[in-house]
């Protein structure tokens, strides 16, 4: 009977002891289940945070680009205006080319018309003495 009892002592101990167990492994579980539900949060959160840095960076990604295209648009304006001063550069060098070759022209002129003025002031006195001899034949 002594060892029933002992024995019966020691069952209802270790059913004391699994009972004192299982409720240490409840509360583990149940600290378990929330420090999961804090990890999903958590997860969900840096879902959402996720979300508006993927959406953030295709709205830079789409300022850059048109910033891109705006630079492209600038580089050929660019272009554009070195072409344009290059060939205004070019109609500069022709006109003072033919400013100076018209200055030539005008100074080769000048000399004839200088000579020119000349001949006629000779012509004139020679005509003036051919018609007094013409005068003095007359009757």
């Amino acid at each position: 009977m002594q060892e029933h009892g002992r024995s019966t002592q020691d069952v209802s101990d270790l059913v004391t002891s699994v009972a004192d167990n299982t409720d240490s492994l409840s509360e583990t579980i149940q600290m378990v289940g929330r420090s999961v539900a804090a990890v999903g949060s958590v997860s969900r959160g840096v879902g959402t945070l996720a979300d508006k840095v993927s959406r953030a960076l295709e709205e830079q990604t789409g300022l850059g680009q048109r910033q891109l295209d705006s630079l492209e648009k600038i580089n050929t304006m660019l272009s554009d205006i070195t072409r344009a001063l290059e060939n205004h550069e070019l109609a500069t060098r022709r006109v003072r080319e033919a400013l100076s070759h018209l200055n030539r022209t005008a100074e080769q002129h000048e000399s004839a018309v200088v000579e020119l003025s000349g001949v006629a002031g000779r012509l004139s006195n020679r005509s003036r003495a051919l018609a007094e001899r013409v005068d003095r034949f007359k009757i």
